[in-house]
């Protein structure tokens, strides 16, 4: 008799896919691994075999949905153009694949960082990496002489603030309020300052 096939590669981003869709639905507080096993199509207990619960499987699917953010800026940190073009890229593309339930959808997983250690973790872990490569873009742009000389470390913590801060923000924004221009100004301000004379 030959050994199962092991079909956790196949199922995992099922249920992950079906988690994202309830989590939209209903919210992160809302959301019960009951909702997300009827979307999966897999029985609860089948469920709990590859999560062990909700937080489990929030902070995977959080993963997911951050990895392709580091994966944009390690390619742009290579790519042609001025750092500010390359920033500028980063964010808005970021923006434009996110809808605005997407939007919420973060801004809850931010906000259990604060009660939650695990995602803490994650999420500070990936905001290190975050921010080092935004602050490896910007010393390229200061040694290529695009921007005066400053400190890249803290410049880096400022466009990541503007950015985590809008995205947190837009819950409570009007509906009518336009996130990409107000990102873009925001931008235009912080290159202003960092622009080389």
């Amino acid at each position: 008799m030959s050994p199962r096939p092991d079909v956790s590669a196949e199922r995992k981003p099922q249920i992950l896919t079906a988690a994202l869709q309830v989590f939209l639905a209903k919210g992160l507080d809302s959301a019960r691994m009951e909702d997300i096993a009827v979307q999966a199509e897999l029985s609860v207990g089948n469920l709990y075999r590859y999560f062990s619960g909700k937080l489990d499987l929030t902070i995977a699917l959080m993963d997911l949905l951050l990895a392709p953010s580091l994966q944009k800026l390690e390619e742009l940190l290579n790519a042609p153009g001025t750092s500010r073009h390359r920033l500028e890229t980063a964010f808005l593309d970021d923006l434009a694949a996110q809808g605005q339930q997407e939007t919420f959808l973060y801004a809850e997983m931010y906000h259990l960082a604060h009660k939650e250690p695990a995602v803490r973790q994650m999420l500070q872990s990936y905001n290190a990496r975050y921010q080092k490569q935004i602050e490896m873009i910007l010393a390229q742009g200061i040694e290529r002489g695009e921007l005066r000389s400053t400190d890249p470390t803290a410049a880096a913590f400022a466009f990541q603030a503007i950015y985590d801060g809008l995205m947190q923000n837009l819950p409570l924004m009007q509906a009518n309020f336009d996130l990409t221009y107000t990102l873009r100004q925001n931008f235009e301000i912080l290159f202003n300052g960092l622009s080389a004379p």
